[in-house]
């Protein structure tokens, strides 16, 4: 839903990129496994933002420059009481912790687990919205791993997501960590970065994930 949006913004206003999206809310999930007909309305405010609204399924306001602003560093800090997880990338999609189908199973790599947070590595997918959905499911492992109630958490919204360059290609790898904000029962927030080269590529505050009740 996310790139979409980003996708319908740049189309509305011609030679300018996405350079952050605001505000994002996610009202109902978009399965991708069938295609579905979703109205789009953007609004250009004739400056720098556009309001885009997919359906009933999501909104959010995109940002609008003539370039990218240059990459600040990587979120390379340590994790807090970090280890290594207790599971492989691979497992993460052979023993079912997540239900993605190939196009969209990018973890490929588990670096480290801690007390406020978790970093891997992802491939970039060819699907549409595979990279940040792949860094949402590492956040959601943090969750399955940490908890042993509510321990499915799916995005709701976010407050900012910058970018500071062309979505990778696919195949190009990226760091993702992720920072746990706060957590209690009904929801968990994180701060993420996905980088490469030792410079973010994007930085995402407040993503929001609902946690739902399950057994064991």
């Amino acid at each position: 839903s996310l790139q979409m949006m980003m996708e319908h913004a740049a189309a509305l206003v011609p030679g300018r990129v996405v350079v952050a999206m605001e505000d994002v809310r996610a009202y109902r999930w978009l399965a991708v496994a069938t295609p579905v007909h979703v109205p789009v309305r953007a609004a250009y405010d004739g400056k720098d933002r556009v309001k885009v609204r997919l359906g009933d399924y999501a909104e959010g306001t995109a940002v609008l420059a003539d370039a990218y602003p240059p990459a600040p560093p990587a979120d390379e800090a340590p994790l807090a009481a970090s280890v290594a997880p207790g599971i492989t990338a691979r497992e993460l999609y052979d023993e079912r912790w997540m239900f993605h189908g190939p196009a969209y199973q990018g973890i490929v790599h588990l670096d480290a687990l801690g007390d406020d947070g978790i970093r891997g590595d992802i491939e970039t997918g060819a699907a549409r919205g595979a990279l940040l959905d792949n860094a949402g499911q590492l956040f959601g492992y943090w969750v399955m791993a940490r908890y042993t109630s509510h321990r499915l958490a799916m995005p709701i919204g976010l407050r900012r997501v910058e970018l500071f360059g062309p979505h990778p290609q696919p195949g190009e790898r990226l760091t993702c960590t992720v920072r746990i904000r706060h957590v209690d029962d009904g929801q968990v927030g994180a701060d993420l970065c996905l980088a490469r080269g030792g410079r973010s590529w994007a930085r995402i505050q407040g993503w929001e994930d609902r946690r739902f009740d399950t057994e064991g």
